[in-house]
């Protein structure tokens, strides 16, 4: 095994893809996060490592890897976590993920409750 090579998912989640649409930093570390838009625990998340994440990134520590993924869409009437995790790619695209990514979790969407008619 070469020690080098990056570790990688036995099996990665639904509605992502293998090389993570938002990289943000270059260091020598990835840190993989597997984000949904709509989860209150992922916006948790990045509300309290994020400061932390942020300064690994600026002292050229870590480079943060973001698979957006929509696991939640079951709760929306939108299709709001795919629409995110889609868009998010072309935010990366423009080197625009990090500011994407805190503007939506800063406003995220109640979760619709269970049951509730989808909107098309």
């Amino acid at each position: 095994m070469n020690a080098r090579a990056p570790l990688r998912p036995v099996r990665l989640p639904g509605y992502t893809n293998e090389d993570g649409d938002g990289v943000v930093g270059d260091g020598p570390v990835a840190l993989d996060a597997y984000i949904d838009f709509q989860c209150p625990y992922c916006r948790m998340f990045a509300e309290s490592s994020g400061p932390v994440l942020d300064g690994l990134v600026a002292d050229g520590r870590i480079r943060v890897i973001g698979h957006p993924v929509a696991m939640l869409d079951q709760m929306s009437t939108d299709d709001y976590s795919a629409r995110a995790a889609a868009a998010s790619g072309c935010a990366a695209d423009g080197g625009g993920f990090a500011a994407y990514h805190a503007a939506l979790f800063a406003g995220q969407p109640p979760r619709a409750a269970q049951g509730s008619p989808r909107r098309n």
